[in-house]
């Protein structure tokens, strides 16, 4: 990124996003029905370095390292892990897997992404999940990510500061279920099915057509993220309050039955 160094990054990401209790916007209204998926990448242990998709477009993703991990640790099952370190440079610190968008899917009208993740080293800016048009800037799309052991997000860019959505501090070694959800217009991040943060941002419509999960690697810069992602979760439209914490408790019940 070469218009802004990355610990000036991580200090933006960090102070210019209210949090909800200084003046966010209403949480996106709820929509009857059960969401479902557009795509939904389960990382089960026996794939190897494919992700497969339990969804309804067959959208396999992609291991690109073979230092990617997976252990059955998650409240979902099993999980990538990836160890933050630089094992090759064209791949980045810890690696990364890819999955693919829909055809068709636009973040600019409205999605919601779902997942858990553990976080096991802090840095000045791990992403998590991401999509961008342009991964060099991570400009023209969404990403979750970790800074300086804060969890938030942002939607159109990380040098818009009304796209920034700061939620609460990322203790290590412990599962968090993230959600973030954009209706058009106002993006909430929900943390554990609670509304942590809300921003006010447009996004322009962009060609994007992949996620990116852990590290994001540019044309100058690679992002490392140390930690853990399992049971990511893509939606063509926007979700509540009500179906984040649906989905969160989901997927712990589904750990439970699995564990019995």
């Amino acid at each position: 990124m070469n218009a802004i160094h990355l610990t000036a990054l991580a200090a933006l990401l960090l102070a210019a996003a209210p949090t909800l209790g200084d003046g966010g916007q209403p949480e996106p209204p709820a929509e009857p029905g059960r969401p479902r998926p557009v795509g939904w990448w389960l990382a089960a242990a026996e794939e190897g370095r494919v992700l497969s998709d339990a969804g309804p477009g067959g959208l396999d993703g992609e291991i690109h390292s073979a230092s990617v991990g997976r252990d059955a640790s998650a409240p979902s099952g099993s999980a990538l892990v990836f160890d933050g370190a630089d094992d090759a440079g064209l791949v980045g610190p810890g690696g990364f897997a890819t999955v693919p968008a829909p055809a068709g899917f636009s973040a600019a009208s409205g999605f919601a992404i779902a997942l858990w993740t553990r976080l096991d080293a802090t840095a000045a800016f791990s992403p998590i999940a991401t999509m961008a048009g342009d991964y060099e800037t991570l400009g023209g799309g969404f990403c979750l990510y970790a800074a300086d052991g804060t969890l938030g997000a942002f939607v159109g860019s990380p040098e818009e500061a009304s796209g920034i959505l700061r939620g609460p501090s990322a203790p290590t070694n412990v599962w968090t279920h993230l959600c973030l959800s954009f209706d058009g217009a106002v993006a909430s991040l929900f943390v554990n099915g609670t509304l942590a943060a809300t921003a006010t941002n447009a996004l322009a419509e962009t060609v994007a057509e992949s996620i990116a999960l852990g590290t994001v690697v540019g044309v100058e810069t690679a992002y490392p993220f140390a930690g853990a992602v399992a049971d990511v979760r893509l939606f063509g439209r926007a979700l509540s309050q009500s179906d984040a914490a649906a989905l969160a408790s989901e997927m712990g019940a589904i750990s439970a039955e699995a564990a019995d």
